[in-house]
C-alpha cells in the first residue's frame, strides 16, 4: 500500500490527500506499521527539464547528408539521450556487432533524487547552451531560463 504524507510544522505527519486519509482510517489505532520513507523528486523540476529540452530541440537544426537516398529526420528521443550523454550521464555499452557506444542513463524518479537531478539539469542546460542555444542570435543564458520559467507558468 502506498501512502503519501506531509510533514507538519510540529514534526507530525498528515495524509497528503483524501485517498491517503482513507488508507490511514482503515488502520486500527495503536497498530504497528512498517514504512519506508522516500521523498519523491519534485515533478515541477522534472517538467522544467523537459521544457528546456523541448525549447532547445525547436532551435536545433541538424546538418546531415542523405544516406542511401533518405534524409535523416530530427528525433526528440534521440536528442534527449544525446544531451544526457554529452552532459556526462551515460554508461558505455556494447552492441551486437561488438561496437562500443554511449547509452544515456535513466532519469526516472526511481533512479535519482532531487540533488542528483539538479546536477543533471545544470549539466544538461550547459550542453543545450553550448551545442545549440549559444549560436542563436540574441540568446543569453538568462533569456533561456526566463523563457523556460515562462513556459512552465502557462501550464
Amino acid at each position: 500500500m502506498d501512502l503519501h504524507l506531509i510533514k507538519t510544522a510540529g514534526g507530525g505527519l498528515r495524509p497528503a490527500n483524501q485517498n491517503d486519509s482513507d488508507i490511514l482510517a482503515r488502520l486500527k489505532t495503536g497498530a504497528l506499521i512498517h514504512a519506508e520513507i522516500k521523498q519523491p523528486r519534485n515533478p515541477l523540476f522534472h517538467r522544467k527539464f523537459f521544457a528546456l529540452l523541448n525549447f532547445t530541440f525547436e532551435y536545433w537544426s541538424p546538418q546531415c547528408d542523405e544516406i542511401r537516398g533518405m534524409v535523416p529526420q530530427k528525433n526528440f528521443e534521440r536528442f534527449r539521450k544525446d544531451i544526457l550523454i554529452t552532459a556526462g550521464f551515460r554508461s558505455l555499452v556494447v552492441n551486437i556487432k561488438g561496437e562500443a557506444r554511449w547509452e544515456a542513463e535513466s532519469i526516472s524518479f526511481a533512479k535519482m533524487d532531487d540533488t542528483r537531478f539538479a546536477e543533471v539539469y545544470r549539466l544538461a542546460f550547459n550542453a543545450c547552451w553550448s551545442l545549440v542555444l549559444s549560436g542563436v542570435q540574441g540568446m543569453t543564458e538568462q533569456v533561456v531560463e526566463d523563457t523556460i520559467n515562462q513556459i512552465l507558468s502557462f501550464d
